[in-house]
């Protein structure tokens, strides 16, 4: 009898302990996401024409992007851009940019990772946006390298060591971390 209690307490604090890091997880996924956009650009189709395209697209709104917090004038210029890049290259896809929250899995980049969660994106829908997508992180600049954008200022020191690649042990607390969002998402939207 006293084993079992014993075994039942053990479980019920591993169980508080596993509780109390996911949610402060998400208080920190949560607070990350308020200083960051991501830029999600979705191609027509799977087409190696419309994945080729896409790729233009992406490189024409990150050359307009600013490095700013994007508002109404920049989507409009970004918008403007990536209809360019496609009339040039022969396409007369309609394209939507909209600024949204989004949900996102985990992701791995090079040197750092974001936990699954909710972001604002910049969403860069190119004719269906059926395709393949393309993603990164235009506030603050993680597209174009880690390291430029570490010294960016938006970024506290303990939210970089969050997403600093310092060997794997990210990857599984922020796989704990999606798990429970996708569920919280699914439950509540």
């Amino acid at each position: 009898m006293l084993r079992r209690r014993k075994m039942a307490l053990a479980m019920g604090l591993g169980l508080l302990l596993a509780v109390s890091v996911c949610f402060g997880q998400a208080c920190a996924q949560k607070k990350l996401s308020d200083k960051i956009v991501r830029l999600h650009v979705l191609a027509n189709s799977d087409g190696a024409g419309d994945q080729a395209v896409k790729l233009k697209v992406r490189d024409a709104v990150l050359a307009c992007a600013d490095g700013g917090m994007p508002g109404e004038d920049d989507l409009e210029r970004m918008r403007q851009a990536a209809e360019t890049c496609l009339r040039e290259n022969g396409y007369d896809d309609p394209v939507r940019v909209t600024l949204e929250k989004t949900y996102f899995d985990t992701r791995v980049y090079d040197g750092f990772a974001l936990p699954a969660g909710r972001y604002r994106a910049v969403r860069v829908v190119i004719g269906a946006g059926a395709g393949h997508n393309w993603w990164c992180v235009i506030y603050p600049g993680l597209c174009t390298g880690f390291a430029e954008a570490a010294h960016s200022g938006v970024l506290t020191e303990d939210e970089l060591a969050f997403i600093r690649r310092d060997g794997q042990t990210y990857v599984v607390r922020f796989k704990l971390q999606e798990l429970l969002s996708q569920a919280a998402h699914m439950v509540w939207g």
